[in-house]
């Protein structure tokens, strides 16, 4: 026998023998009184369960769907361009943006 099934079976002799007491200690009724013992603890430890279950903080949260959408972190800067390609863009964007474009007068 289990710890826990050795300690639910004393707890329902002490109060079987307590309810046995308190009507009057009966002849014959030791079976009845026996299975109100039971009941009672049985109804007992299913209160203690439910609020065990009332208290779980997995009953109170709310289920997590998805993880949390994040920013996608951040390019690092791109290296300068270099070569007479590079070389010529820029001159191009110079003469383009510049309102007296050189060369041009």
């Amino acid at each position: 026998m289990s710890n826990e099934a050795s300690l639910t079976r004393e707890r329902t002799e002490q109060l079987a023998y307590r309810l046995w007491q308190e009507a009057g200690c009966p002849d014959g009724q030791s079976d009845q009184i026996w299975l109100q013992a039971q009941a009672l603890i049985a109804a007992e430890e299913a209160q203690r369960a439910r609020e065990r279950a009332d208290a779980s903080p997995t009953a109170v949260a709310p289920p997590v769907l998805a993880p949390p959408i994040l920013a996608a972190p951040a390019r690092p800067p791109a290296p300068p361009a270099r070569g007479w390609r590079a070389e010529a863009s820029r001159r191009f964007v110079a003469w383009w943006v510049y309102p007296s474009k050189p060369g041009s007068s």
